[in-house]
């Protein structure tokens, strides 16, 4: 949301889905393995990444509800990801 003066600011629940994707994070992944994912042919935990869609909505975030997504914002993407 813009404020008065044009400062962009998110919203309580956009800094809410921060946190929590911020703690999913920290709690699947650990600096060495993400640097090993970067360097292979995966460069991604295809489970980890499941359960980020499937726990809290991250990739789908932008999806209207109607095909199965979450309804929320571009914004609401960015912060997710």
């Amino acid at each position: 949301m813009a404020s008065p003066g044009g400062t962009f600011l998110f919203s309580d629940e956009q800094q809410q889905l921060r946190a929590a994707v911020r703690k999913f994070c920290a709690e699947n992944f650990s600096e060495p393995t993400v640097r090993a994912l970067m360097e292979s042919d995966t460069p991604f935990d295809p489970q980890v990444w499941h359960r980020l869609g499937s726990e809290i909505g991250a990739l789908g975030m932008a999806v209207p509800e109607s095909d199965g997504g979450v309804g929320g914002s571009l914004v609401d993407q960015a912060v997710a990801v």
